[in-house]
Formats: C-alpha cells, sequence, structure tokens
C-alpha cells in the first residue's frame, strides 16, 4: 500500500515480447526475459479469452533460467473499479475465510485463498478471481487525495487484489499456475 515493498526482480521496469492469436476467441502472450536477486528467470502470461464468455484465463508460467535455485515470491495485481467502497452491501467474498472488514475500501492479507469475490449487491455484480493454487491474498483500496471544504479527503476509486505465491524452482524448472477471472 505505501509501495514500500521489495521489488527482486527487473520485470516490471522492461518490455515485453507480445504475440496474439485467435481460436474461438482469442490468446494474447506476453514474454520477458529478465533477473530476480540476480537470477536469470523468464515469466510468461496467456490472457486467454472466449468469445460470448463471462470469463477470462490468465496463466503464468515461470522459467528458473539459472544455474543456483531461485527462491522468492510472485504477486499479480489486479485493480477493479467499483462503486461505493465503504457501502454495507459492496464486500469481499473469500470461501472459508470470515473477514473483520469485508468492505471494498478495506485491506488486509489473508492466507490460504483458492477464490474471492468482490461483491456488489447494488448493481448484483459479482467478480470472482479463481486460483488454481492457493495464495496469500493482498487487497487494499485504491484512493486519490482530495481537497474540498472540508479539507483534504481520501476518495475511493478502485479496489486491488493480488494473489502472491511463494516459489522455489531448481535451476532449470517451472513453475505454472492460473487465474479465471469471471464476472456474473
Amino acid at each position: 500500500m505505501r509501495s514500500e515493498y521489495y521489488e527482486a526482480g527487473d520485470f516490471v521496469l522492461g518490455s515485453y515480447a507480445a504475440r496474439q492469436k485467435k481460436q474461438g476467441g482469442a490468446v494474447v502472450t506476453l514474454e520477458r526475459d529478465g533477473n530476480v536477486a540476480g537470477l536469470g528467470v523468464r515469466i510468461r502470461k496467456d490472457i486467454s479469452l472466449r468469445r460470448n464468455a463471462p470469463d477470462f484465463l490468465v496463466r503464468y508460467k515461470i522459467a528458473n533460467l539459472s544455474g543456483e535455485e531461485l527462491n522468492t515470491s510472485f504477486g499479480s495485481e489486479f485493480n477493479f473499479s467499483l462503486l461505493a467502497g465503504d457501502a454495507h452491501d459492496r464486500y469481499y467474498d473469500i470461501p472459508g475465510h470470515t473477514l473483520e472488514k469485508r468492505h471494498l475500501a478495506s485491506f488486509g492479507e489473508t492466507n490460504n485463498v483458492k477464490q474471492v469475490s468482490l461483491v456488489d449487491e447494488w448493481q448484483r455484480l459479482r467478480l470472482t478471481l479463481a486460483l488454481s493454487q492457493p495464495a496469500s491474498l493482498w487487497r487494499a483500496p485504491v484512493e486519490t487525495v482530495s481537497q474540498s471544504e472540508a479539507g483534504f479527503e481520501r476518495v475511493y476509486q478502485s479496489s486491488m487484489v493480488m494473489p502472491v505465491w511463494r516459489i522455489s524452482l531448481l535451476p532449470g524448472k517451472s513453475w505454472e499456475t492460473e487465474i479465471r477471472v469471471q464476472v456474473e
């Protein structure tokens, strides 16, 4: 939330090679070789959309290109612009977990998550991320600060969710996971 985390990799700094193909929908592939803590790593991200489907699939493949074991965390951030983050009928739903604060403008970390939904009862909307592997889930509001007659105030803009996995890869090995994002 404060951008005070340690970024072990250089993947946020460079461009990715992009490819696309159409097969009953569309697949966009993003791939880049980079470094994590000085070790060579390749990240591949496939985004698959099917025609007239209420969901899309995001697949990640991380390969250790180095001659040493890679031990790191991998997270992928999603931001969803929903309204009224503090309203009682707009909230997070994480099966198997009870959240002390669950409104969309809340923040926290929940371990061993396989699914999270952002629910807006007023709009009859449920946006669900289903994870193929359990992850720690970070969630936080995205806010702007504006000046009003009452002074400076925070204004909710959207909800950030980020599944985070701990991964350990021997030289030459790879790790894969996928996230299905569905709108109901």
